[in-house]
């Protein structure tokens, strides 16, 4: 199990944790210094709220996390999300701009009405929004975010730490808009509009040295069966109002920081989360990429992981795409070692898996990513 003081930071450490496993969703646990945190996103094995948990088991109150952020309303991101941020009671809640409530109620039954969402993703989604929108609104801790919106900007250990939503964009929310105020219900659900595109991307800049991206769900403007990149430029210029092609191509923020140190990548990295143009040119040779899992769409898969890989100096899954069971991951694991396709596993109870990564705010340097439970570090030699 890994141990309690590396997941404990120092005061002068920045950290991102990913946390989840095959089918249970995702969640990410930043400290950005001096005991200052920040949640995104939330998902839960069992009775067990995992942002929640890891916070408890190395120590950290949480009154310390300042920001509460939900990246877009699907179930694999907000599982728990209302007892996150009941709990964190001195946090902010930020939220994408196309969450305001006139809207995502309507949405839901819409998707529900439609086959898109099961009725149990459906109930679970909805219940977590109106709980977490009705909280918020009581507390008046309601932040919502377009692109460039800064959310956090200071001095921390006297480094500068800068937090920006790149998304979604200006386009996508007047596109809401005008859709909505027809009040043309399934025009509103059949013209395309989808959270993943609107979801909320986040960059995090250290004293304009480390840069970090937390890639969301967002997605290129390429059909799902779209193999090819070789024009996906050309796509991004004519179609590139919605989704990462936005932010890729209009997004100041993220054009300043031209190259990152850390991705968490987009979308479990899948075809249509993947742009060449962003892999060739935006990210430094020794970055460190993080990919969440989406079993129901079978998210990643080993032709797309082989391009992720070839992008990182280190890559990291948070779990196997094959585990569905939490009785049976240990074994699956042991057997995917026996073979070969994973490296640096460490087994820990509940069977979810943590991803962390630690970097030195006063150097400005990587000190290293450690795995735990279901996470493993992804050789290239078994991709092919």
């Amino acid at each position: 199990m890994i141990k309690r003081e590396y997941l404990k930071p120092l005061p002068d450490e920045f950290q991102i944790n990913v946390l989840g496993g095959a089918s249970e969703g995702e969640s990410i646990v930043l400290h950005f210094g001096n005991n200052r945190w920040m949640i995104v996103d939330s998902c839960a094995v069992g009775d067990d709220v995992l942002p929640l948990r890891f916070l408890s088991d190395i120590g950290v109150s949480y009154d310390s996390v300042e920001y509460v952020v939900c990246t877009h309303w699907h179930a694999d991101h907000v599982k728990g999300l209302g007892k996150v941020l009941d709990n964190c009671e001195k946090a902010k809640f930020v939220i994408p701009i196309l969450s305001q409530s006139e809207i995502m109620p309507s949405y839901f039954a819409l998707k529900i009405y439609k086959k898109d969402l099961s009725s149990l993703d459906y109930k679970t989604v909805k219940d977590e929004y109106c709980y977490c929108m009705n909280l918020a609104k009581k507390r008046d801790v309601i932040s919502y975010t377009i692109k460039d919106t800064n959310i956090f900007r200071n001095q921390v250990n006297g480094h500068s730490v800068s937090i920006d939503a790149l998304s979604p964009s200006n386009e996508m929310y007047t596109k809401y808009q005008i859709l909505w105020s027809t009040r043309d219900k399934m025009r509103f659900l059949e013209s395309g509009v989808d959270p993943n595109k609107g979801s909320m991307a986040i960059a995090i800049s250290v004293d304009d040295k480390l840069h970090f991206l937390l890639g969301a769900d967002l997605e290129c403007n390429r059909a799902k069966n779209d193999a090819s990149f070789g024009d996906c430029e050309l796509k991004c210029r004519i179609r590139g109002r919605s989704g990462w092609c936005n932010l890729h191509t209009d997004s100041n923020i993220h054009k300043s920081y031209e190259e990152y140190d850390y991705v968490k990548i987009v979308h479990h990295s899948s075809k249509t989360g993947y742009c060449p143009d962003f892999w060739e040119k935006n990210v430094k040779k020794d970055v460190v990429g993080v990919s969440t899992v989406f079993s129901k769409d079978n998210l990643p898969q080993r032709d797309m992981m082989v391009y992720y890989w070839d992008g990182c100096k280190d890559y990291y899954v948070i779990a196997p795409r094959l585990s569905h069971k939490f009785s049976q991951s240990k074994t699956i694991i042991e057997k995917l070692q026996d073979q070969g396709i994973v490296s640096d596993v460490i087994v820990i109870p509940n069977t979810y898996g943590i991803v962390s990564s630690k970097y030195s705010m006063t150097n400005l340097s990587y000190l290293g990513t450690e795995v735990a439970g279901t996470a493993y570090k992804c050789v290239k030699s078994h991709l092919y």
